[in-house]
Protein backbone atom coordinates (compact mmCIF):
# COMPACT_ATOMS: atom_id res chain seq x y z
CA UNK A 1 0.00 0.00 0.00
CA UNK A 2 1.52 3.60 -0.49
CA UNK A 3 3.44 4.57 2.40
CA UNK A 4 4.04 1.35 4.14
CA UNK A 5 7.69 1.48 3.50
CA UNK A 6 7.34 -0.33 0.53
CA UNK A 7 8.90 1.01 -3.06
CA UNK A 8 6.20 0.59 -5.82
CA UNK A 9 8.00 -1.09 -8.72
CA UNK A 10 6.73 -1.18 -12.28
CA UNK A 11 5.25 -4.76 -11.35
CA UNK A 12 2.99 -3.23 -8.26
CA UNK A 13 1.86 -0.97 -10.20
CA UNK A 14 0.43 -3.47 -12.99
CA UNK A 15 -0.83 -5.43 -10.31
CA UNK A 16 -2.90 -2.73 -8.57
CA UNK A 17 -4.30 -1.61 -12.24
CA UNK A 18 -5.14 -5.27 -12.74
CA UNK A 19 -7.28 -5.02 -9.33
CA UNK A 20 -8.59 -1.63 -10.42
CA UNK A 21 -9.96 -3.07 -13.29
CA UNK A 22 -11.20 -6.19 -12.07
CA UNK A 23 -13.22 -4.75 -9.07
CA UNK A 24 -14.49 -1.33 -10.81
CA UNK A 25 -17.89 -0.75 -8.59
CA UNK A 26 -15.65 -1.61 -5.59
CA UNK A 27 -14.35 0.62 -2.52
CA UNK A 28 -10.46 1.36 -2.46
CA UNK A 29 -10.55 -0.40 0.57
CA UNK A 30 -12.12 -3.32 -0.31
CA UNK A 31 -9.90 -3.23 -3.75
CA UNK A 32 -6.61 -3.17 -1.46
CA UNK A 33 -7.76 -6.06 1.12
CA UNK A 34 -8.76 -8.21 -1.93
CA UNK A 35 -5.38 -7.29 -3.68
CA UNK A 36 -4.03 -8.26 -0.11
CA UNK A 37 -5.30 -11.51 0.56
CA UNK A 38 -4.88 -12.64 -3.18
CA UNK A 39 -0.45 -11.59 -1.90
CA UNK A 40 -1.41 -13.71 1.33
CA UNK A 41 -2.57 -16.58 -0.69
CA UNK A 42 -0.13 -17.11 -2.83
CA UNK A 43 2.95 -16.83 -0.30
CA UNK A 44 1.16 -19.19 2.13
CA UNK A 45 3.32 -21.65 1.83
CA UNK A 46 6.94 -19.45 1.06
CA UNK A 47 10.08 -22.26 2.06
CA UNK A 48 12.17 -19.28 2.49
CA UNK A 49 10.50 -16.27 3.85
CA UNK A 50 7.40 -15.55 5.61
CA UNK A 51 4.01 -15.17 3.85
CA UNK A 52 3.13 -11.00 3.04
CA UNK A 53 0.21 -9.03 2.21
CA UNK A 54 2.60 -6.68 0.59
CA UNK A 55 1.83 -7.26 -3.43
CA UNK A 56 5.26 -5.02 -3.77
CA UNK A 57 7.52 -8.49 -2.44
CA UNK A 58 6.21 -10.51 -4.39
CA UNK A 59 9.14 -12.77 -6.62
CA UNK A 60 8.73 -13.32 -10.49
CA UNK A 61 6.91 -16.69 -9.56
CA UNK A 62 4.49 -15.48 -7.05
CA UNK A 63 3.28 -12.49 -9.49
CA UNK A 64 2.18 -15.12 -12.06
CA UNK A 65 0.29 -16.77 -9.40
CA UNK A 66 -1.35 -13.41 -8.21
CA UNK A 67 -2.47 -12.80 -11.98
CA UNK A 68 -3.20 -16.48 -12.30
CA UNK A 69 -5.90 -16.17 -9.39
CA UNK A 70 -7.40 -12.32 -10.53
CA UNK A 71 -7.86 -14.37 -14.59
CA UNK A 72 -9.47 -17.34 -12.22
CA UNK A 73 -11.76 -14.19 -10.61
CA UNK A 74 -12.28 -12.42 -13.95
CA UNK A 75 -13.57 -16.31 -15.38
CA UNK A 76 -15.91 -17.69 -12.08
CA UNK A 77 -12.81 -20.21 -11.65
CA UNK A 78 -11.97 -18.26 -8.61
CA UNK A 79 -14.67 -17.00 -5.86
CA UNK A 80 -13.77 -13.46 -3.61
CA UNK A 81 -15.79 -12.15 -0.96
CA UNK A 82 -14.92 -9.60 1.87
CA UNK A 83 -16.34 -10.83 5.37
CA UNK A 84 -15.29 -7.59 6.82
CA UNK A 85 -12.50 -5.15 6.30
CA UNK A 86 -9.31 -6.98 7.10
CA UNK A 87 -10.96 -10.30 6.66
CA UNK A 88 -11.26 -11.82 3.07
CA UNK A 89 -12.49 -15.57 1.66
CA UNK A 90 -11.29 -16.65 -1.39
CA UNK A 91 -11.98 -20.26 -3.13
CA UNK A 92 -10.06 -21.85 -5.47
CA UNK A 93 -9.97 -25.58 -6.58
CA UNK A 94 -12.60 -26.28 -4.26
CA UNK A 95 -10.81 -24.97 -1.33
CA UNK A 96 -12.14 -21.92 0.66
CA UNK A 97 -9.73 -19.57 2.40
CA UNK A 98 -10.01 -17.64 4.70
CA UNK A 99 -7.36 -14.77 5.10
CA UNK A 100 -6.89 -12.32 8.23
CA UNK A 101 -4.77 -9.07 7.17
CA UNK A 102 -4.22 -7.93 11.08
CA UNK A 103 -2.32 -10.01 11.89
CA UNK A 104 -2.06 -12.10 8.97
CA UNK A 105 -2.81 -15.39 8.82
CA UNK A 106 -4.60 -17.85 6.41
CA UNK A 107 -6.25 -20.70 6.93
CA UNK A 108 -8.43 -23.47 4.96
CA UNK A 109 -12.12 -23.11 6.09
CA UNK A 110 -13.22 -25.67 3.69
Amino acid sequence: MPGDGCVVPWYETRLRRQVDELFVGVSRQARDDYRAAITALITRDRYNASPTARSCELDDAERMGFTAVLNGIAHGACLIRRVQRGVVEIERMGTVYRVTLDPLWVEDVS
